[in-house]
């Protein structure tokens, strides 16, 4: 079975900061309703996101099209990612530290177009590292644990994705 997802996740929880959340994603966020993990795990449509609260980090499982944007937060790091597991499977993410992207890895159908600059393996990692294992093991140490290790019918909150209304120059006088 082909498996599609992506999404942002977060080292910190933003249940009750969603102001914040809302300028990251640059999207206006609106409660649609409460949805199991089992729902939210699969790729929502383009402008919703599904999201799951743990007591260390945020998960925001987004529709593809949205994945693949660096989301750069000075309070917090961040992993947008996604992964396509099919017969030529295809991965990206991009992980950032206080608001500077530091790895970043770009395969389709298998190949890297190109080197990133941004790809620093350390000495104790080697290249397979910096894969889907990268992606689900980043998952784990922002959010606490494994995602297999997450109850199917978990509460996940789904939200439609709104353009933020921009305050015209001259109200902020």
């Amino acid at each position: 079975m082909d498996t599609y997802f992506g999404g942002l996740v977060l080292n910190q929880n933003y249940q009750d900061k969603l102001a914040d959340l809302s300028a990251l994603l640059e999207k206006e966020l609106v409660f649609d309703k409460e949805i199991s993990f089992d729902e939210a795990w699969c790729e929502p449509e383009e402008d919703y996101c599904h999201i799951y609260f743990t007591e260390k980090g945020t998960l925001i499982f987004l529709n593809l099209k949205t994945a693949d944007k660096t989301y750069l937060c000075d309070k917090c790091d961040t992993l947008s990612y996604f992964i396509i597991d099919t017969q030529a499977p295809s991965h990206f993410f991009n992980y950032t530290k206080a608001g500077m992207l530091t790895r970043s890895e770009y395969v389709i159908d298998g190949v890297s177009p190109k080197p990133t600059i941004y790809q620093m393996i350390t000495p104790q990692e080697n290249i397979e590292d910096i894969s889907d294992n990268f992606i689900f093991n980043t998952i784990k140490d922002f959010i606490g644990f494994d995602l297999n290790e997450i109850n199917p019918q978990a509460t996940c909150y789904r939200y439609q994705l709104y353009k933020l209304k921009k305050k015209a120059w001259w109200k902020f006088w």
